[in-house]
């Protein structure tokens, strides 16, 4: 459990009072469940995805059509091309598709797209993926970059949003995870990893809503 001391005050708090709130009867027995089952069906949601100069970063699968969100700074300009990769499969192919750079996220589209219809686990895009207050959060991404012999993995934490519509947690995050996954514990999708703060010990994420507001589109599905 990544439950840190040294964080910026909000964060502390946040992990303080949810701390206490897990002691309370079986909360950490519920939860250590919950974080396993989590790992079993969404870690193979994340990709690893290799870009022209050869940086790592991360990508997850939003839909069977092969659309994957990220983040912007891995990528030049739209069009660019993707090397894709998840442990036990062949690796893909994908091109950029979109840019937004004040967000800093990027959608990518995979070759071939029907090799994602079967056999694939999708994440679910949150129905209300804005934050009314601060929760538990999963986050997966291929730390340090992809490696074969292991699914992306996962850091809990706990999260909230900020006045500029910003998520702030306290995941341990690092170079390689930036696209990768911010979960609820219901495990639907509710940001994207956009930098990490090492003197704070957090981590920020794009909001799913703030994506969501900027390409409504997105909301309809492989359409």
């Amino acid at each position: 459990m990544n439950f840190i001391i040294k964080a910026k005050p909000v964060v502390f708090l946040v992990t303080l009072v949810s701390c206490v709130n897990l002691v309370a009867g079986d909360g950490i027995e519920a939860l250590e469940l919950k974080v396993e089952q989590a790992i079993e069906d969404f870690s193979g949601a994340c990709y690893g995805v290799r870009t022209c100069d050869g940086s790592w970063g991360s990508a997850v699968l939003i839909s069977k059509g092969g659309r994957f969100l990220s983040s912007a700074h891995l990528f030049e300009s739209v069009g660019e091309s993707v090397v894709i990769h998840q442990v036990g499969r062949p690796e893909g192919l994908g091109k950029v598709v979109r840019l937004d750079r004040d967000l800093d996220v990027a959608l990518l589209q995979a070759d071939g797209g029907g090799y994602y219809a079967k056999g694939t686990q999708v994440l679910a895009l949150s129905s209300r993926p804005g934050l009314d207050e601060p929760t538990e959060a999963l986050a997966f991404g291929h730390a340090s970059g992809f490696r074969r012999e292991r699914k992306a993995p996962l850091r809990f934490g706990f999260v909230y949003e900020n006045a500029e519509g910003d998520l702030i947690s306290n995941c341990r995050l690092t170079i390689g995870d930036s696209g990768g996954a911010l979960l609820n514990l219901d495990g639907e999708l509710i940001g994207i990893h956009r930098t990490v703060d090492r003197k704070w010990g957090s981590a920020t994420h794009v909001s799913l809503a703030a994506i969501l507001d900027r390409w409504p589109d997105m909301k309809k599905g492989d359409s």
